[in-house]
């Protein structure tokens, strides 16, 4: 099964590419990637066309053709309306996924029923040496605890373990069948 990634984004420009580089290293790659700006920033345009030869999957960039103030949600649909894949998952610009992202993403998402999960809240120290690294070889255990990240037992990956429902979703990593969404 494919999958479109949809990320939401404004101006951080160093966290995007580190996403980037997290999403071309998926087990499983995303069919598409479209980046749901919400504002219209020549930088991120620029960035963009540089990494179109580097990415292994397409980059589809919306963005606000007269900056309104916040649209996210509207930059959202927009991109569910252009997502090419019945599956579309979400992430938010800050966000850099796991290696098996995509891969548990199909697996797990069924018919009305999305997935969600957590996030490791990365220290301002840790984010600073990734950014100017622009490296994701720091995304360990050992540099979270260390560093004096925040929520460190999501990042324990554990695939023996299985997936429980549990209430409330964040909506900075999900996943969910577009016509479902639609619905």
């Amino acid at each position: 099964m494919q999958v479109s990634v949809i990320i939401s984004y404004y101006k951080n420009l160093p966290a995007l590419e580190l996403l980037l580089l997290g999403l071309g290293k998926q087990s499983v790659l995303p069919m598409e990637v479209i980046l749901a700006e919400d504002d219209n920033t020549p930088a991120t345009a620029a960035f963009l066309k540089e990494c179109e030869v580097l990415c292994p999957f397409p980059i589809v960039h919306l963005f606000q053709e007269v900056n309104d103030g916040f649209r996210k949600n509207e930059m959202l649909n927009r991109a569910v309306k252009a997502a090419k894949s019945n599956l579309v998952a979400f992430l938010d610009g800050d966000c850099i996924p796991h290696k098996h992202w995509l891969k548990n993403c199909i697996e797990h998402t069924q018919p009305k029923h999305p997935v969600f999960g957590r996030r490791v809240m990365v220290s301002p120290k840790l984010t600073t040496k990734m950014y100017a690294s622009k490296n994701l070889k720091d995304l360990n255990f050992c540099s979270y605890v260390f560093s004096g990240s925040k929520r460190i037992k999501y990042s324990l990956y554990l695939p023996f373990t299985p997936i429980k429902p549990r209430g409330g979703m964040w909506g900075c990593n999900w996943a969910v069948y577009k016509e479902d969404l639609e619905a």
